[in-house]
């Protein structure tokens, strides 16, 4: 099987790092078998302090 990482790189592309907009636990390994860095905008600790902010 043949990933989007490595079909990037085949056709020249530099893949090193995927952007999450909400990082979830799992899938870190994954990409790291691929030499791929997880980046995370949000994680799950963060919903309940955006939630009560904008109550606020």
């Amino acid at each position: 099987m043949q990933t989007t990482a490595r079909t990037l790189r085949i056709a020249g592309a530099r893949v090193a790092g995927a952007l999450y907009v909400l990082g979830c636990p799992g899938g870190r390994t994954m990409l790291a078998e691929h030499n791929v860095t997880r980046h995370s905008l949000l994680t799950e600790a963060d919903l309940p302090s955006l939630q009560e902010s904008e109550r606020a």
